[in-house]
């Protein structure tokens, strides 16, 4: 690699600010949303426009002028992201894997007409198009390459949306106290059943993984014992 990375920047930016930090703060950070000022993305949208191809195009000035309103935070809400995603994230792919990179303008029109063709628009919610998908169902996430909430999606036709493939997976945050007890709590984009379609936790932890939530992990047998859903007769008589 040869720049440094948005989420390298914001850890910089965020940690780096400050002697302490709470565990809230922490857990803020990990699921932080945004790009840098500092960015290779920033720096190439600035680029664009600056010099936008074909200028007196009427689809490219509308183009431009949503990137324009761009405030660099991947929420759910975000009209802005979904180009700027479109626009950057092949440059930025293929200069990390060593291929060639399609400059910043070809992939800008080409994500114009994605988002006209499928859409009739291209002011579409980042909600509308970046999604987790497990079966039949689907979920809408915020985050996005590169953020500390990461998310990289693969750009599906049919489904007219981005397909999360890549990024935040299991997570897990631990913390103790002075006294050395520990608590903590995980998160998986699926589930504990990952091969099992027909369990409820092939699926199940999904819609809090999209709402960046979290569920307690227990190692204390009473708390294992309050959250038990079935045992074996051989852990029965050991218990």
């Amino acid at each position: 690699e040869t720049i440094m990375l948005n989420r390298g920047l914001r850890l910089l930016e965020l940690l780096g600010t400050d002697k302490a930090i709470t565990y809230e703060d922490f857990y803020n950070i990990k699921y932080d949303i945004k790009y840098s000022r500092q960015s290779h993305v920033a720096e190439m949208l600035d680029e664009l426009l600056k010099n936008p191809p074909h200028p007196d195009d009427p689809l490219v000035k509308e183009g431009i002028a949503l990137l324009q309103s761009f405030n660099y935070t991947a929420d759910l809400d975000n009209r802005a992201m979904p180009l700027a995603v479109l626009t950057v994230l092949p440059p930025i792919a293929a200069e990390l894997m060593g291929t060639r990179s399609p400059s910043v303008s070809e992939t800008f029109e080409r994500g114009l007409h994605v988002l006209h063709d499928n859409f009739g628009r291209l002011d579409v919610p980042w909600r509308d198009v970046n999604m987790l998908m497990r079966g039949k169902k689907k979920w809408p996430l915020q985050g996005g390459p590169d953020t500390l909430r990461c998310v990289y999606g693969l750009w599906d036709e049919a489904a007219k949306c981005f397909k999360a493939m890549a990024g935040d997976t299991y997570v897990l945050l631990v913390r103790w106290d002075k006294a050395g007890n520990v608590s903590s709590e995980s998160i998986h984009q699926f589930g504990s059943a990952t091969q099992d379609e027909s369990s409820p936790h092939y699926d199940d932890q999904s819609p809090l993984f999209a709402r960046l939530e979290m569920k307690p992990t227990w190692f204390d047998e009473k708390e294992l014992l309050k959250h038990l859903e079935s045992r074996s007769e051989e852990h029965t008589s050991e218990l």
